[in-house]
């Protein structure tokens, strides 16, 4: 995230036509990340069976 980031400041700074495709490439795989990041936390939490801390140490 922080080198899609730079790279979007870099390409304001000093527009080129590699940069810009090369960041827009970056921040689409970021995206991706973040959607399936998401989807997988979303499933697990989901999933999750709730813990009771009652007994705790009693093991």
């Amino acid at each position: 995230f922080i080198i899609s980031g730079v790279s979007i400041i870099k390409v304001a700074r000093h527009p080129t036509q590699r940069l810009l495709i090369c960041a827009m490439i970056m921040n689409i795989l970021c995206m991706i990340t973040v959607i399936i990041a998401t989807v997988l936390t979303v499933l697990e939490l989901s999933s999750f069976d709730s813990v009771s801390y009652r007994n705790f140490g009693q093991a």
